[in-house]
């Protein structure tokens, strides 16, 4: 029965709904302000009238539609007939074939699971080699090269590592490459600690040596220094015993003018000034003795002092690294220097004068 083509013969035109649309246009319903005025009396009856033209055509859609819903029931129940049988020629063809592929499923799950452990492993395998770069700033050159001594035994096999033979080669020899390059730099390092350290005792040993020749050089210094001390002393006290000599000379000597002058004044008078120049020549004579004596007296003194300037010139400067104490070092040398081309002509002059 072919229900697509049956023509529908409701209680209702196309003429009628439209002249419907005209009448209930929205812009014609009447303003209502309570149920009991006329227009809600106006707007009730249309609402009733149009209510009972649609009841009508419900009621006829629904004769209509009845021998309509007969056949699809008829229709839904051959159909479920057919459908049952069917199921139950297709259900043992489908289950071999959903059992089939639910083993093949479990293989194919079970062959990535393995896949993907022996992927891990691969992985691993590779970030252990990876993993001997790591933490090389506390190792010794010793310890870097065992770390590059496992890597250059590690084997790379398919085996191990399958299809990425090639990735863990590349791996290993850039393993190796930095491993080799950190054990060279650790032992050109240790090495050069090791001359440090050397070196270091070297200097410690030879500035120890120049503070004990310093510290020598200073005690020779200072016994020099007491010995002239103890020379000026004893020249002090023999100048001083000198001096009180030529004092009672002197008192002596005018003691006995004076009593001369005293018994021969009447004589004196006459020769006065033959007698005034005799003195005087013996006091040039005096003078020129004393002055003699004086030079005398000084020169052992000027001997010691040229002789410490000497010594003091013929130190060997300590060997200095430090370039500010080097310049301190030269310009010690530099006043030394003056100090011996001003002094040394001075002492030789006093050394010879007597």
């Amino acid at each position: 029965m072919d229900t697509m083509n049956l023509p529908i013969e409701l209680n209702m035109t196309e003429a009628q709904l439209k002249q419907l649309a005209v009448d209930y246009d929205p812009k014609n319903i009447p303003e209502a302000k309570e149920k009991g005025d006329e227009a809600y009396q106006q707007i009730h009856s249309r609402v009733m009238a149009i209510t009972k033209v649609r009841g009508n055509l419900e009621k006829r859609r629904k004769e209509l539609k009845a021998d309509a819903l007969e056949f699809g029931r008829n229709l839904d129940g051959v159909a479920k007939g057919y459908r049952e049988t069917l199921e139950s020629l297709e259900s043992p063809w489908r289950k071999v074939k959903t059992d089939i592929d639910e083993a093949e499923a479990r293989i194919e799950a079970e062959r990535a699971a393995a896949e993907a452990k022996r992927m891990e492993e691969i992985e691993a395998r590779i970030a252990g080699i990876n993993k001997l770069t790591e933490g090389l700033i506390g190792y010794g050159a010793a310890g870097i090269l065992a770390q590059l001594t496992i890597a250059q035994n590690t084997p790379i096999t398919e085996e191990w590592f399958g299809d990425y033979v090639e990735a863990a080669n590349t791996v290993k020899n850039n393993v190796i490459e930095a491993l080799t390059t950190a054990h060279d730099e650790r032992v050109t390092l240790e090495t050069q600690q090791a001359e440090q350290k050397t070196a270091q005792a070297e200097f410690d040993k030879r500035q120890a040596e120049q503070q004990a020749d310093y510290a020598k050089q200073q005690a020779a210094l200072e016994a020099q220094r007491e010995e002239q001390a103890k020379t000026q002393r004893e020249l002090d006290a023999k100048k001083t015993a000198q001096q009180a000599a030529e004092n009672a000379e002197r008192d002596r000597k005018l003691a006995a003018e004076q009593q001369a002058r005293e018994l021969a004044e009447s004589k004196e008078r006459a020769i006065r000034g033959e007698l005034e120049r005799k003195e005087q020549a013996e006091r040039d004579a005096e003078a020129k003795a004393k002055k003699a004596a004086a030079a005398k007296a000084r020169q052992p003194e000027a001997i010691k002092l040229l002789d410490y300037l000497q010594e003091l010139m013929a130190v060997t400067p300590p060997k200095i690294k430090d370039a500010e104490l080097q310049a301190v070092l030269a310009d010690i040398t530099i006043s030394l220097a003056d100090i011996q081309a001003t002094a040394e002509p001075k002492l030789k002059q006093m050394k010879e004068a007597a």
